[in-house]
């Protein structure tokens, strides 16, 4: 099953990520994404997918 958002705006993000883009959380979260490199991110969203 595909993840879809309820509600969708023409041009916007259409999962809407948690964080304001450019806010220092967002930041936060993108280099820790950065840092736990593709292999790790593809074995979360796996484990979560199941």
């Amino acid at each position: 099953m595909p993840i879809e958002s309820r509600y969708v705006f023409k041009n916007v993000d259409q999962l809407g990520i948690a964080f304001k883009k450019g806010s220092p959380v967002r930041d936060d979260f993108n280099l820790w994404l950065k840092e736990q490199g593709p292999q790790k991110i593809s074995g979360i969203v796996d484990s979560w997918m199941k």
